[in-house]
């Protein structure tokens, strides 16, 4: 799929649900994972363990982290003109198609005229030829 241009941003800080909309080629768009957006994760736990032993057998754990493709964030404008060149691309080859589309159709109509002309000097001809045949026939001899 042709990617145009990110439409909005982060939907969700969980990594896993960050969504964008994306225009493909045809101007459709659709909600997919948003790849340049960092993501903010929480995680929280609640830990217990069963040994008697331990002074405290209850415990919590929360740990709040921001990940992001460094690679991606550095690389983000090459990417983004790639993505322009190929929507640029996308318009040429539409444009070369309508163009190929109308040659043609330009072709075949000359070639009905020149067909519907052929036609009409062989009917001619016929009639001619006609002509020529009855005024060489013999007419009844009795």
């Amino acid at each position: 799929m042709m990617l145009a241009r990110i439409g909005t941003s982060q939907l969700s800080s969980n990594n896993h649900h960050q969504t964008a909309v994306i225009f493909d080629a045809t101007g459709t768009s659709s909600i997919q994972p948003a790849p340049n957006l960092p993501g903010l994760e929480g995680l929280f736990r609640y830990d217990y363990d069963s040994n008697k032993y331990l002074e405290d057998d209850n415990w919590a754990t929360f740990s709040v982290g921001l990940t992001q493709s460094l690679v991606k964030l550095f690389t983000l404008p090459v990417r983004l003109e790639q993505a322009d060149a190929r929507q640029r691309l996308v318009d040429l080859r539409r444009q070369a198609t309508i163009t190929a589309v109308m040659a043609q159709v330009y072709i075949a109509h000359h070639n009905y005229k020149l067909a519907q002309e052929t036609y009409e000097v062989n009917k001619r001809l016929l009639q001619v030829h006609q002509r020529m045949l009855q005024e060489t026939k013999p007419e009844n001899v009795s």
